[in-house]
């Protein structure tokens, strides 16, 4: 039982950097992780600025800025505001194919 409270008890920065192939991999994956969320979030945001600057939407870079930057903070309010982006969004017409 000290043996258990003796290990929960090392400070983190004794355990970095990883000194195995494992912890090294756990790095690795978690920096992944983290780039691929950050890159999704831009796309997102560079979506709708696109999409709202196609539509004429007042601002368009507003709302780029408020999605991207809720939805980088990990909250939940970031798809609140997609949702609420979306749901006001005019739908698609439809266009006239010249044959």
């Amino acid at each position: 039982m000290l043996e258990l409270l003796h290990s929960l008890s090392v400070p983190l920065q004794s355990s970095f950097p990883p000194t195995t192939a494992t912890g090294w991999l756990v790095v690795l994956v978690l920096v992944l992780f983290a780039g691929a969320y950050v890159g999704v979030c831009l796309l997102v945001a560079v979506w709708v600025r696109r999409d709202a600057a196609v539509a004429g939407r007042s601002r368009p870079t507003l709302w780029a800025g408020a999605v991207g930057a809720t939805l980088l903070t990990g909250g939940l309010l970031g798809l609140f505001l997609l949702a609420a982006y979306l749901w006001g969004r005019d739908p698609p017409r439809a266009t006239a194919v010249a044959e």
